[in-house]
């Protein structure tokens, strides 16, 4: 039976154009780079899908990956593909039980985990993963139980009792409707769902971007530090990478990252809105430090860029003159170069919405975010712009595959072949997700303007309802209370109140000079946050800054400043930094209820 064109097949197609040219790097930039070439790349991904058919995994077998980013987690997932099996890959930040559960989902017999923390993780619930045959460790494990494990060397030695004829009859024999991907939901809205994604959703969706999206084959470099197993990193490093032809550096700590840009230098850069907002306020806090000519010469050229951007947002096209060189020669180049990212010519924005204030800031320094609207069940893109028609507030048009309507509730709908055929194991859930008609319910409010551009306002989930009976979507308030310099978090709250109040979270860099402002001598956001003058501050500043541009019944009357930031450490976000809304709610509920006393 002939095949059909899958990442392994352009992975081999990469690996004849071009087998010395770089393809991927590990390591770091204080220690090195390990670096791999097209050619070995391929051979790599080839290894591991020998040594997974030498374990016995079948066609269509689940096998689970849990690791930080790291060149290995890509020769395994592309090398589960190449056996004609299906990666599952799991967030390394997942508790025991959690690992547990998601394991005997997928019926997974085979995992491929990064190291010692990992696992411990999978001996503490080894009792009940009956079906787990075996474990295989990227990294070096002392005291590993040598009968359930195996080191990523003992593993890739299985491989060369496979014939390559077999290895080859698996790749080529991939069709269109068989499972490329089994991604689990990080669930910000209960259990995990296992999104099932195909070959031929990765065809399509690869097929669409190339018609909108400028980059040029093995002339790019992307930095992969987004958990993988999240569907817009996996899409971006992995899916992308290789139908572009992207070299990809990983970095395995988000919190490294701006020691990786300045060494890597990407030419596109993905990042999660919470990423973009910390890049803004420590940027704004340095351009704040400039005085006199400085100072001055900085507006300028911030003011020049943004008048000639939103130019260029009018003509629909790119455009230039003396006063915009100039001002990037003078200022916003060594802005750019102090941060890494110089030689960028896409940001891209995803996961969840991003202030239109943080996308006007980084336009005015030349650094336009285009903003991409997806989900998992969408093979991650549903819509996004172009770089001349990166709007605020808008994710784009959908891509040519994608049909897309607003319901009559306001609800975005789409459908085409890049839709999840369903959830595993889950038919009640993916009968909710895929109508009659085959259009996919998204959960989204958006509304469609008179030139095709999508606008998201809220999750219709998330909207609530007041005493009053206004319904109110908290996002773009949350947005507002995000754009004051002070604070990096707010969580609306007000479902069934009188009012609508917020728990909000002090940004750490402003820590310094809003103990100044309020007179107070504090070390820390704790400290600030224990302040009655504090509080009153920033309710004022919100009453003035926020509150008088909303109408009356989404006012936030009252807020609680929360002694630190919200985390993924601590269950309130998920691992690309998204609300857990459910879970905040229940952990602060005394502080909820202490706004309506």
């Amino acid at each position: 039976m002939r095949g059909t064109s899958t990442l392994v097949t352009q992975l081999a197609n990469w690996a004849s154009q071009a087998p010395d040219k770089p393809a991927l790097h590990g390591g770091s930039p204080s220690k090195g780079f390990t670096d791999y070439t097209w050619g070995e790349y391929e051979s790599n991904v080839r290894r591991v899908g020998k040594a997974l058919i030498a374990l016995g995994v079948q066609p269509g077998d689940r096998v689970t990956i849990i690791g930080r980013n790291r060149p290995e987690w890509m020769f395994a997932d592309l090398g589960v593909m190449a056996a004609r099996a299906v990666p599952t890959p799991i967030y390394a930040t997942n508790t025991p039980e959690q690992v547990a559960w998601l394991v005997n989902h997928c019926e997974s017999r085979v995992a491929i985990i990064d190291d010692e923390a990992q696992y411990e993780k999978f001996l503490a619930v080894r009792d009940q993963l009956p079906a787990l045959e075996k474990i295989v460790i990227m990294g070096d494990v002392a005291g590993r139980d040598k009968d359930w494990t195996l080191s990523w060397d003992e593993f890739l030695s299985l491989g060369g009792s496979v014939q390559d004829g077999t290895i080859n009859q698996r790749i080529n024999s991939a069709q269109a409707d068989d499972l490329a991907l089994l991604c689990y939901t990080s669930g910000t809205t209960g259990e995990p769902k296992g999104v099932m994604l195909t070959h031929g959703n990765f065809a399509a969706l690869g097929e669409s971007i190339s018609e909108r999206f400028i980059s040029t084959p093995l002339e790019e470099r992307v930095l992969s530090y987004l958990p993988l197993c999240h569907v817009a990193e996996h899409t971006f490093s992995i899916i992308r990478g290789i139908q572009g032809g992207y070299e990809v550096y990983t970095c395995d700590d988000l919190n490294q990252i701006k020691e990786y840009l300045p060494a890597v230098r990407p030419t596109m850069f993905l990042a999660v809105p919470r990423v973009w907002e910390k890049f803004e306020a420590a940027l704004k806090a340095k351009l704040g430090e400039a005085t006199g000519v400085k100072a001055v010469l900085a507006d300028w050229a911030i003011a020049t860029e943004k008048s000639w951007f939103d130019s260029e947002l009018a003509e629909g096209a790119p455009i230039t003159g003396v006063t915009r060189i100039l001002a990037d020669r003078l200022v916003l180049n060594k802005v750019k170069t102090a941060l890494g990212m110089q030689d960028v010519h896409t940001c891209i924005s995803g996961a969840a919405p991003l202030n239109p204030a943080t996308a006007d800031f980084f336009a005015s320094l030349g650094l336009p975010i285009a903003e991409v609207y997806g989900m998992t069940e969408t093979s991650a893109v549903i819509s996004f712009p172009p770089p001349s028609q990166t709007f605020s507030g808008k994710v784009g048009k959908p891509l040519s595959c994608v049909e897309l309507k607003i319901a009559s509730d306001g609800e975005v709908i789409v459908r085409g072949p890049t839709m999840t055929p369903g959830y595993y194991k889950n038919e009640e859930e993916t009968r909710r997700l895929l109508d009659a008609g085959s259009w996919l319910h998204t959960g989204d409010i958006g509304e469609v303007d008179e030139q095709g551009f999508l606008r998201i306002t809220d999750r219709k989930k998330e909207l609530f309802k007041t005493s009053g009976g206004k319904y109110v979507a908290p996002a773009p308030i949350e947005a507002k209370l995000k754009s004051l310099p002070e604070l990096s978090q707010a969580v609306l709250v007000g479902d069934g109140q009188k009012f609508v109040g917020a728990l909000v979270a002090i940004d750490p860099e402003a820590v310094g000079k809003l103990a100044q402002q309020v007179g107070i001598d504090a070390a820390d956001a704790a400290e600030l946050a224990n302040s009655d003058a504090v509080v009153q501050y920033l309710q004022d500043r919100i009453n003035e800054e926020v509150n008088s541009s909303l109408a009356r019944f989404e006012q936030v009357k009252r807020i609680v400043v929360l002694p630190a930031e919200l985390s993924p450490e601590h269950g309130e976000l998920t691992p690309t930094l998204k609300l857990k809304r459910r879970v905040i709610t229940e952990k602060h509920a005394s502080e909820i209820a202490s706004i309506y006393a």
